[in-house]
């Protein structure tokens, strides 16, 4: 392989992130800062969430080095050479101290629940990936965002439980949906969450029974808005499209509509957002 220019690298950089993801996580935790009236410190939220994803992204591509070369994953960048799994180590662990500095530019609460979830994050990388724990630090450090957001408000105070119960499963739903796609590759690296060692036929009931309880809980306490309705609805009929392609044994379409729900989920979350003001 030819000499890595500096292009190449910075780009091997933003894709080691989980761009999608990363992104995702960054702008909803901004978006519903937003709607807890933090206002301009909704950017203060969006930083600290953006470093912490980008620690998170980093870290778990190179702990994943050697599994994603065994695994022949053409994607990753570390297989591609354009990062080494040194370069990600370093680079997580000075964008997570970044993270969790700027996390105290927020009240002490929502900094000391920020570290929990990112130390959740963490620790299923390093530790609970291949455990039947796998799905725990997801239920943490989603469950977790909907507080830190209104513990950084003034004043200071918890969001309602159905909010925090509805994050932590869409973490958790996401977990089993995402573990959908790779179940041929994580049988060849010895990969065994909880969503491998079900497998994936149960994983997809469990991911569409997760985002079901999400959108139920979170349209509990919106107020019943217009976009809520439409929200709420659009979820029912693709949960029933799930099932349908299930029964029929469509994975594939399965799989693109648990994805929608999941979308729907997120949605649900931001318009809702008004349920997390004091």
């Amino acid at each position: 392989m030819g000499e890595i220019t500096l292009e190449s690298r910075v780009v091997g950089f933003a894709l080691a992130t989980h761009l999608g993801p990363t992104l995702a996580v960054s702008v909803m935790a901004a978006a519903l800062s937003l709607q807890a009236g933090l206002g301009i410190a909704s950017l203060t939220v969006f930083a600290v969430a953006l470093t912490g994803q980008c620690s998170v992204g980093w870290s778990n591509d190179a702990v994943d080095a050697e599994i994603d070369r065994q695994a022949d994953r053409r994607e990753k960048p570390t297989v591609q050479g354009r990062v080494s799994r040194t370069q990600l180590g370093y680079a997580a662990l000075v964008a997570a101290a970044i993270s969790l500095s700027l996390s105290w530019l927020l009240p002490w609460q929502a900094a000391l629940l920020y570290t929990v979830a990112l130390g959740s994050a963490w620790a299923y990388n390093l530790v609970l990936k291949s455990t039947l724990a796998s799905a725990v630090p997801y239920g943490i450090s989603f469950g977790l965002l909907p507080a830190t957001v209104t513990m950084a408000a003034s004043p200071a105070h918890w969001p309602p439980i159905a909010v925090m119960l509805g994050a932590g499963l869409l973490g958790v739903g996401a977990h089993f949906i995402n573990t959908l796609k790779d179940v041929s590759q994580d049988r060849v690296t010895g990969v065994r969450g909880l969503p491998q060692r079900m497998g994936p036929g149960i994983s997809l009931w469990v991911g569409a029974t997760c985002t079901a309880l999400v959108l139920g809980l979170v349209f509990s306490v919106s107020h019943q808005s217009l976009w809520a309705v439409v929200i709420l609805t659009a979820g029912v009929l693709v949960l029933a499209a799930v099932v349908i392609s299930a029964l029929v044994k469509a994975r594939e379409w399965a799989w693109r509509f648990i994805v929608v729900e999941a979308l729907l989920c997120v949605a649900m979350v931001l318009v809702s957002g008004s349920a997390l003001r004091h």
